[in-house]
């Protein structure tokens, strides 16, 4: 389970860079996919629409967790 979750952080942390739609492509992730893997890398216990309502990704610092 760690090198998934390892994996899963690397998408998030990335695609909050470059973008959801280029990770998904970059990665072979659907889009649904990717957004659980920003959920993931920011530590976020919410759904995706209430995260975006939140301030989503401008406003989110990726934590790492354990």
């Amino acid at each position: 389970m760690g090198r998934l979750k390892s994996a899963m952080m690397d998408v998030g942390e990335e695609a909050m860079d470059i973008g959801i739609e280029a990770a998904s492509i970059k990665h072979r992730l659907s889009n649904d996919d990717v957004k659980l893997c920003i959920l993931l890398a920011c530590g976020y216990p919410g759904e995706w629409d209430q995260f975006v309502s939140e301030g989503g990704m401008g406003e989110v610092t990726p934590q790492v967790l354990h």
